[in-house]
């Protein structure tokens, strides 16, 4: 299947999404997809199709987000993952809210409850009424326990190094893709804070 990203202006969901993030430095891009056949038919589980997606998206954006980051950006290295049912990055970052204050606190961290809501309806936002949506994280989670701490796979930092020198690799960093393959929709988040 022949893939073309085209840039959109961001819609609200996106917006908001940065908006309530805005305690890190985020990068944001919203991209409709054009396609020689159904991406609702589009295989993300197969690793040479998320490969495929991935080489024809890095073939456009990275000279983009390259000028507009001025550092460089490489989304073939974009490591494969199986969709998630929840923007699980986004709520993370929700939940330790960024870097730590001297005194070891941060006011932007928000209780599960609040943070679970918030992915909820953003989440419902970029799905509109389709009937699948497609969420990965480069970042991944080794262990979550009942304290809702979170343990992450240090690979996946290597992993964003890998892709660009935009992230400070450290405990509040995410690239994270969204497709909403019935609006032929892809929203990219990058984000990146340090201590």
């Amino acid at each position: 299947m022949h893939l073309t990203f085209i840039e959109e202006d961001p819609d609200d969901t996106l917006l908001e999404l940065a908006s309530i993030i805005g305690f890190v430095e985020v990068e944001i891009a919203q991209y409709y997809v054009e396609s020689d056949g159904h991406l609702e038919n589009y295989d993300f589980t197969n690793i040479e199709e998320y490969r495929h997606f991935f080489t024809d998206f890095a073939e456009y954006a990275n000279p983009i987000w390259s000028s507009r980051t001025r550092v460089e950006w490489d989304f073939n290295k974009v490591p494969f993952r199986y969709s998630s049912d929840t923007i699980m990055g986004f709520y993370r970052i929700l939940r330790t809210g960024g870097a730590y204050s001297g005194d070891g606190t941060n006011a932007n961290a928000l209780e599960k409850t609040e943070a679970s809501a918030i992915e909820a309806r953003l989440r419902a936002g970029f799905q509109q009424n389709a009937n699948s949506l497609q969420i990965f994280c480069v970042v991944e989670f080794t262990h979550m326990n009942a304290g809702d701490s979170f343990l992450v796979d240090m690979d996946s930092y290597e992993q964003l190094g890998d892709i660009s020198l935009f992230f400070n690799k450290i405990a509040w960093d995410d690239l994270i893709f969204i497709i909403n393959p019935e609006y032929g929709t892809l929203y990219v988040i990058a984000y990146t804070d340090s201590d």
